[in-house]
């Protein structure tokens, strides 16, 4: 036990509700099963509540401290090591090379108060700054593993960050120099991917965890706020395991936005929908390779990236972003935007304008933009078929999580179809996500689980539903 506090002593003090409860419950439980056991046990029928209680207590003593190297390692990868192949092999635990730089870790290990707090405090920007419109993602989020689920948010919050200062600048000329700025960035931040730490002397704050070959004094100046640029910092840091290609892909997209041309047919928008997410797509499916150990999927390792699974992961991006466009045809449109294709409408010149310009989206009626919605939705119901095949292509130990998380977001799709209107921004109801998690974390998912949720449901919707199954069940004979 003084070993484990020499490591991780601070650490220990802030889970000590969980080192409590957990080595109560142990001793609780040791103490009944030794009373209780038929077989006789010359050590453990010894053993006293006390003995059980410091057992649970060593025991739950050691799984935080690993847990709060394995933090560390990851957050400050720079007390290993500075070369990016080697900290790829320390990223699964399976391995030699990860309990060796475990090793390491614990021969270099510094006091706390000597970390720079810079990446903690930036991951907490990126999280705050995801705010209450992100309450779906934050929802699947947390059915991830820690550190893959912290590596999401960061990227997802660079997403829509940078989403936003193209989007929402106040004039289109401040859109496109936003647009020019994070390309710069972009290229700057895959420019140097041998080396992801060198020495903090031109890093802010003195950061040896930022690569020092992005001028960021620079972009200080350039970004609008401090916050903004704690998110770019905290995407400078994961940027070399991540798909250079797909990023500017992404940028393609959003320049696709500031020209403010029609999507004229549904291959457009099918396009567009593999552009603005289905790029996200794979660079999640990228995160998820390189976390849980797969190698790097950036484009460098062409032995570990399989393009097939990447394929699969574009299309399930795809589909969910056809989802949320089909979901905020009203909402888009009240903020000047209209990604609708003019193929589906009857009258396109009339009708374009009522949703791009006039922002008048009530003038052509509920009925008819639902109609819109509903074609959309039909439209992603067609890949959603590979879709799936992509989540099936990802990691074992991952599965069950995305698995979850996508269809989270797909249960909108029948939300919006059953509502009698079209309402401003569809939203799952808590209970239903609570339920779609629980499912399919615990393996209930597919044609199965879709054919017991719907008998459960008819049968409880039903008022007289028992009764109905008496009548109908057959009775047994009378013996005479």
């Amino acid at each position: 036990m003084g070993g484990l506090w020499y490591l991780s002593g601070s650490y220990l003090l802030r889970r000590c509700q969980s080192l409590v409860t957990t080595s109560l419950m142990v001793a609780i439980m040791g103490t009944l099963s030794s009373q209780r056991s038929p077989i006789e046990s010359q050590m453990l029928s010894t053993w006293t509540f006390l003995d059980w209680t410091a057992y649970g207590f060593l025991v739950a003593m050691a799984c935080s401290v690993l847990d709060h190297l394995d933090a560390l390692m990851n957050t400050y990868p720079h007390l290993v090591t500075c070369d990016t192949k080697w900290i790829t092999k320390m990223q699964n635990p399976l391995t030699h090379e990860y309990w060796f730089a475990m090793i390491q870790l614990v021969a270099n290990l510094p006091a706390e108060t000597d970390l720079n707090a810079g990446p903690i405090d930036d991951l907490k920007t990126a999280i705050r700054l995801l705010g209450p419109a992100s309450r779906s993602w934050k929802t699947m989020a947390a059915l991830f593993p820690v550190n893959l689920r912290q590596d999401l948010c960061l990227i997802y919050a660079f997403f829509r960050i940078a989403d936003d200062l193209v989007d929402d600048a106040p004039t289109p000329e401040e859109c496109r120099e936003n647009l020019a700025i994070i390309r710069r960035f972009l290229r700057e931040a895959f420019s140097n991917n041998d080396k992801v730490q060198q020495q903090p002397s031109n890093n802010i704050a003195n950061d040896a965890t930022l690569p020092n070959h992005i001028n960021w004094t620079l972009y200080a100046e350039l970004l609008p706020s401090e916050d903004v640029l704690s998110v770019f910092r905290s995407f400078a840091r994961v940027a070399h395991y991540l798909c250079p290609r797909a990023m500017f892909e992404l940028t393609d997209a959003w320049e696709m936005d500031l020209n403010g041309a029609p999507i004229r047919s549904q291959e457009e928008l099918l396009r567009y929908a593999a552009l603005i997410s289905g790029t996200f797509g794979e660079l999640c499916t990228c995160v998820i390779m390189y976390k849980t150990g797969r190698g790097n999927w950036n484009g460098a390792d062409t032995v570990a990236r399989d393009n097939t699974v990447l394929a699969r992961a574009r299309a399930t991006g795809q589909c969910l972003q056809l989802i949320n466009i089909a979901r905020d045809v009203i909402a888009d449109s009240l903020v000047g935007r209209c990604y609708v294709p003019l193929q589906y409408m009857s009258n396109p010149s009339t009708e374009y304008s009522m949703l791009k310009h006039s922002r008048e989206p009530q003038q052509i009626g509920d009925h008819i933009l639902k109609t819109y919605a509903l074609r959309i939705l039909d439209l992603s119901d067609q890949i959603t078929d590979q879709a799936q095949r992509g989540i099936n292509g990802l990691p074992e130990e991952v599965q069950d999580a995305i698995r979850a998380a996508f269809e989270i977001y797909m249960a909108i799709a029948p939300t919006l179809r059953n509502h009698s209107g079209f309402p401003l921004r569809t939203k799952v109801p808590k209970p239903k996500q609570q339920w779609i998690a629980l499912r399919c974390i615990y393996g209930f998912h597919g044609p199965v689980a879709r054919a017991i949720h719907s008998m459960g449901c008819r049968f409880l919707s039903a008022p007289r539903g028992l009764s109905a199954f008496i009548k109908l069940a057959p009775l047994p004979k009378k013996k005479l």
